[in-house]
């Protein structure tokens, strides 16, 4: 009798000859580099389950997954290479999808500088818990590079440059810089008119340095600071509505698997 496969086995059949191999599976359709090192991770703004469908059609059923679907931790492994060893231990190589919560920590470092305004009286405990919780939700999402830096870089250096020099391009503040050191290289002269221009040009560019030395000792020193920083998480939920990777795809995590364990 003639046996027909169905298309998901024959689709499981090619993974399982190429993970014999030992090569790694094309990254998931869409899909964005995130990281590499000591594993290659992509990520995706697919739903969890969308992913784990999909490498379920190339590479089989996951080898283990989260069982409770409301669980904040969702997870699916699936294998795509064992390479026995000299010693009696398998190599295991496999592709791992997960989505959980506080995957970064992206509001962390915003979070310790609201507390030194907690510290110094400049901030409520109370109000403090209510940004705290209403932004934890950024902690779900990553934030990758495109090339240019990723977006939570960018928007966190923007914000720095501004506590550290009241600017929020650092080009002004360099161009200041610059027109004091011009100023200071002009060539002496005993013209007095010419010699008070220089005193007023050098006057003004003072000012403006001192301004921005004022902006930043406001922003820490009063509950402007708080405003501040409540701005910049508002800027990172708009880039992660507007780019929302919350599923991580590490596509060659590698265990040893020793004789007598299974998976």
């Amino acid at each position: 009798m003639k046996r027909t496969l169905l298309p998901s086995v024959v689709a499981f059949l090619i993974a399982l000859s190429s993970a014999g191999a030992g090569e790694m599976p094309a990254p998931y359709p869409g899909s964005v580099l995130y990281s590499t090192g000591y594993t290659t991770i992509y990520c995706s703004k697919d739903s969890f389950e969308d992913v784990v469908a999909y490498f379920t059609r190339t590479l089989g059923p996951p080898s283990h997954r989260s069982t409770d679907k409301d669980s904040a931790y969702q997870f699916a492994s699936f294998v795509y290479s064992r390479e026995p060893r000299d010693d009696g231990s398998t190599t295991v190589r496999s592709v791992e999808v997960t989505q959980y919560r506080n995957v970064a920590k992206n509001t962390e470092p915003t979070m310790r500088n609201l507390w030194s305004y907690v510290q110094n009286g400049l901030l409520t405990r109370e109000r403090y818990e209510e940004i705290q919780s209403r932004y934890e939700h950024l902690n779900d999402y990553l934030f990758p590079d495109h090339g240019d830096g990723s977006a939570i870089g960018r928007i966190l250096a923007k914000y720095e440059t501004y506590m550290t020099t009241g600017f929020w391009d650092p080009a002004e503040r360099q161009a200041l810089t610059d027109e004091l050191d011009r100023i200071a290289g002009l060539p002496s002269t005993r013209d007095q008119a010419e010699r008070e221009r220089r005193r007023a040009e050098r006057a003004k560019v003072n000012a403006q340095v001192n301004e921005a030395m004022q902006r930043v000792i406001g922003t820490l020193t009063t509950s402007e600071g708080v405003d501040f920083w409540i701005a910049y998480l508002r800027e990172l939920e708009e880039e992660a509505q507007r780019e929302p990777y919350r599923v991580k795809i590490e596509m060659d995590t590698t265990v040893i698997e020793l004789p007598g364990d299974k998976g």
